[in-house]
């Protein structure tokens, strides 16, 4: 079974709520429909009955964030009438969040108290080995370690796929650091067997920069719009870079309140696209 297979949806798509509940990425925004939305889906109750009824049509995996209400949801361990969970790592909006109300050191703990004793065992015998690079502080290593605390988060729900943050993916390719992905992709293949994506805002670049550093990634989600709006550097190098990625790549709708038009979604399959990320608020309904 492939990737696609595992995870697309109805017309290849995935669910979204990374930004639907607001733990990071762009939030409810100010349109009257997500914010309702977000209030309805912060009750764990509602969340879990509407990831069932997205299950029942056809939906097996969804994009997410670590959230508290995303975790109680979802239950101790995964449940085979729920989507798959699919996190995008790591989560530094929320963790500042959690900073600002409880304290670095609070934050600190509340992470390791979700996590367990002897996750954090295994983690701090493993870090032994990194020892001279976190005493250097160097960064994929950083990275690496706050992905895998992360991660343990996740691990009980066997994802078949994670993503790294669109802000870490972008930093990577500003700074010509491949080390960067490299670490993310090591940490996700170690901790969980899942497969590593990423999230970008500059697809077409990034695509140029992973043939020239011989990283084959096995998922991208990247901006999408009919007006071209986050495409970068242009629609058309974006195009192009769709057409010769060996990878399945699932469009990111920010702001859209419906599901894509058939000429869209036509469009889409042209340049060879999977699908879209649905996290509109046509899609959640409790219907």
């Amino acid at each position: 079974m492939t990737l696609i297979d595992e995870v697309g949806g109805p017309d290849g798509d995935l669910l979204g709520l990374y930004r639907v509940l607001g733990a990071g990425g762009d939030g409810p925004a100010n349109d009257p429909l997500r914010r309702e939305l977000a209030l309805r889906l912060a009750d764990p109750k509602t969340l879990h009955r509407c990831l069932a009824r997205r299950f029942e049509q056809g939906f097996r995996a969804v994009v997410v964030w670590s959230d508290k209400v995303l975790f109680e949801a979802l239950g101790r361990r995964h449940e085979p009438d729920l989507p798959r969970v699919i996190p995008i790592v790591p989560n530094l909006q929320g963790f500042m969040r959690e900073a600002v109300e409880y304290g670095m050191v609070g934050a600190g703990l509340r992470r390791a108290w979700r996590v367990g004793a002897l996750s954090m065992a295994g983690m701090g015998l493993r870090g032994i080995g990194r020892l001279g690079e976190i005493k250097r502080r160097d960064f994929p290593t950083l990275l690496g370690s706050f992905i895998e605390l992360e991660l343990a988060d996740f691990r009980r729900y066997q994802p078949p796929l994670v993503l790294l943050q669109p802000q870490m993916t972008d930093l990577a390719l500003a700074m010509h650091n491949p080390r960067i992905l490299e670490a993310f992709a090591r940490t996700v293949a170690e901790r969980t067997g899942a497969a590593p994506g990423y999230i970008t805002c500059n697809f077409a670049t990034l695509m140029a920069s992973f043939k020239a550093w011989g990283i084959e990634p096995a998922a991208i989600v990247a901006p999408w719009h009919p007006a071209g709006y986050g495409m970068r550097p242009d629609v058309p190098a974006c195009e192009q870079a769709a057409r010769a990625c060996p990878a399945p790549i699932w469009a990111e709708r920010r702001g859209a309140l419906d599901a894509p038009l058939p000429e869209q979604r036509s469009h889409l399959q042209k340049i060879g696209l999977v699908g879209v990320v649905r996290e509109d608020p046509a899609v959640w309904s409790l219907q």
